[in-house]
């Protein structure tokens, strides 16, 4: 492994430097700070990190550096729902109310779990959204969105449930297992691969939280007020990514499984790295769970984002307005909303996770994607 020197710092595998490049690249462009780290075949090949973690002070963005992962977080609260599938504890064709009995209301007796995990439940929006200047309460959040009058049939189309989804799955931990979606991860993921990922950071940590950065100057990113997307991504009235409250401690420290983990790039790559494949430690999920991830579940025209969009299993896929990368079509990770991103792609055994204090809500973040398209060319 080569030691990179500044403007960035870390190691790359021989015959990984162009991504290390095109990374630099991106922080000449405007990327204020950031982390990048790819596994290739149970291997992590890039590991760099640089920019200014925060522009108040100075603070550089090192390896110590965590962050907000934003929408990434919800890859992590799939992947906890795939754990109960591979256990036989959580069937994707069963409803949700089986496990749930509240969710049924307001017509939701049919909606089953793979409907849930689709993003096909008609459920995307929590209205009243929770008050944020409190960490999140789980149960109330559960109790909100069990009264939710789904917005179309089960099945009948599909949308990004940008925040509802993992509040879902959150509470089927709960029911399932017992334990908190927190506990569960730290538990059952984040401490038998040593990740540095939370959902709830503990307060000894809190010193090396980044904060997020909006980067219009309204934060508004062309949305239209009281469109589905902005009702799905809105928290009291304004857009979650923009509101002072995510670089608070009480959100830190709260339980928000659509958008609240704290982490790193390093712990989302080999999050799903361990995924689809072994690391120093057997891999997390069965080959055909993965597949279940990959099988495309849903597909067309995203009600909420308006694009063509394709999910899996708990997963966003490639599609043409899905843009998780520029090949692979076993390529599944967290919707390719904003520019942190996590993802594997289960034939060509990659896993990129990257982070990044700039915060957007719209999909093709074009200084992601060439960092998704510059593995691709080492890849190939």
């Amino acid at each position: 492994m080569a030691h990179l020197k500044t403007p960035f710092d870390g190691t790359v595998a021989r015959g990984w430097e162009v991504v290390a490049g095109c990374f630099e690249d991106s922080l000449a462009d405007g990327e204020p700070g950031a982390a990048l780290c790819v596994y290739a075949d149970g291997q992590c090949v890039v590991d760099v990190w640089g920019g200014v973690a925060d522009d108040r002070t100075g603070r550089r963005y090192t390896d110590e550096t965590l962050q907000v992962l934003s929408f990434a977080t919800n890859g992590a609260a799939a992947l906890v729902a795939l754990l109960l599938v591979d256990r036989g504890l959580l069937h994707p064709d069963r409803p949700v109310a089986d496990y749930w009995p509240e969710f049924a209301a307001c017509g939701k007796s049919a909606i089953s779990v793979r409907d849930l995990l689709a993003h096909r439940a008609g459920v995307p929006v929590l209205q009243p959204g929770p008050h944020l200047a409190d960490p999140p309460d789980s149960a109330l959040t559960a109790a909100m969105l069990a009264r939710q009058e789904p917005l179309w049939a089960p099945g009948e189309a599909h949308g990004y449930h940008v925040h509802t989804v993992a509040l879902a799955i959150s509470e089927l931990v709960r029911r399932i297992d017992g334990r908190s979606l927190a506990t569960f991860f730290t538990e059952e993921v984040a401490g038998p691969l040593g990740l540095e990922l939370w959902f709830g950071l503990p307060g000894d940590e809190e010193w090396r939280v980044a904060p997020l950065r909006a980067t219009t100057g309204d934060g508004s990113w062309g949305i239209e007020a009281d469109s589905l997307l902005w009702r799905a991504a809105t928290f009291d009235g304004h857009l979650l990514v923009t509101s002072p409250s995510v670089n608070r401690r009480a959100l830190h420290a709260g339980e928000l499984p659509g958008f609240g983990a704290v982490g790193n790039a390093r712990s989302l790559a080999r999050m799903y790295a361990a995924m689809i494949g072994d690391l120093d430690v057997p891999r997390l999920l069965s080959q055909p769970t993965v597949d279940l991830a990959c099988e495309v579940a849903a597909e067309g025209v995203d009600a909420v984002l308006g694009v063509p969009g394709r999910y899996g299993l708990g997963y966003a896929l490639h599609a043409d307005g899905f843009p998780l990368s520029g090949a692979g079509t076993r390529m599944f990770g967290q919707a390719p909303v904003g520019a942190t991103r996590g993802m594997a792609d289960a034939d060509r055994g990659i896993a990129i996770g990257y982070a990044t204090t700039r915060v957007t809500c719209g999909l093709r973040d074009p200084l992601a994607e060439r960092l998704v398209t510059a593995v691709y060319d080492c890849v190939s």
